[in-house]
C-alpha cells in the first residue's frame, strides 16, 4: 500500500506508519546467526552492508506510508478487529534473497512460508484498511524479513552465491502471535521503528482502546 492522504485534512500532522507482526524468537535467532556469518563474508568480499538491528527485524503486513495522524484510532481499530478474530499460527523461514536483483542489489531478505493463517490475516486487514481509503496493493503479498541494506555491492556475485547456499541452513519455525501498529523514523543511522499499539492474535478485550 502506498502513502495515504485524505482531501480536506490538509495541514494536519502526517506520520509514517506500517503494520507488522512480531518475529518469533526462534526465527529471530536464526536471522541473527545468519547476519553474523554474512557480515564476516561481506567484509572479506569488500561489500558494505547496513545490517538490521535484531530488535528492529519485523514482518511487515501492510506499509501505510505518510498517514494523517487523525486516522490512528481507526487504523488501531482495524488492527484489533483483525487480530481478535485470528489465531496464532506457525511460520517457517524458507530462504534468503536480494531485492530487486543481482544487477542492483539493495536489500537482503529472509523469506517466510505463505501460511494460510498469515495470508488470510493480511488479506482481511488490507480490506478493512481499504474501507478507510487506503488502496489495495496490486502485487501479491510476499512475506519477508529485511536483514540488511547494501551500500556498496562490489564483489556481490560471490557473496550472493554463498548467501543462497547458507540460507538453506536455517529452516527455523516459530509461532506468530502479535500484531502491531508501528511508526517509522529515519535519521543518519538509519530507520527506527516504534510500536504504537499491539494486539495478541485471538485475544478479545472489553476495551482494547485503553492500551492504544
Amino acid at each position: 500500500m502506498r502513502g495515504h492522504d485524505i482531501n480536506g485534512l490538509g495541514g494536519r500532522e502526517k506520520r509514517r506508519f506500517f503494520i507488522s507482526l512480531k518475529v518469533p524468537d526462534e526465527i529471530l535467532r536464526a536471522c541473527v546467526a545468519f547476519q553474523k556469518k554474512a557480515s564476516r563474508i561481506a567484509k572479506e568480499e569488500g561489500i558494505s552492508v547496513r545490517w538490521t538491528a535484531p530488535n528492529q527485524i519485523h514482518l511487515t503486513l501492510i506499509f501505510l506510508g505518510w498517514t494523517n495522524s487523525m486516522l490512528q484510532d481507526q487504523i488501531t481499530e482495524a488492527i484489533y478487529n483483525t487480530s481478535s478474530e485470528s489465531e496464532p499460527f506457525e511460520i517457517k523461514m524458507t530462504e534468503v534473497g536480494v531485492y530487486p536483483g543481482m544487477q542492483a542489489p539493495r536489500i537482503l531478505w529472509a523469506g517466510l512460508s505463505k501460511e494460510v493463517g498469515l495470508m488470510t490475516l493480511q488479506e482481511k486487514l488490507a480490506y478493512r484498511l481499504a474501507a478507510l481509503d487506503f488502496p489495495l496493493e496490486k502485487r501479491p503479498y510476499q512475506p519477508h524479513l529485511t536483514l540488511g541494506r547494501v551500500k556498496d555491492a562490489s564483489g556481490f556475485k560471490r557473496f550472493f552465491q554463498w548467501m543462497v547456499q547458507e540460507g538453506g541452513l536455517y529452516p527455523e519455525t516459530g509461532l506468530m502471535k502479535q500484531m502491531a501498529l508501528m511508526e517509522s523514523h529515519t535519521d543518519a543511522a538509519g530507520s527506527i521503528y516504534i510500536p504504537l499499539f499491539t494486539s495478541v492474535l485471538g485475544e478479545k478485550k472489553r476495551n482494547y482502546k485503553e492500551e492504544a
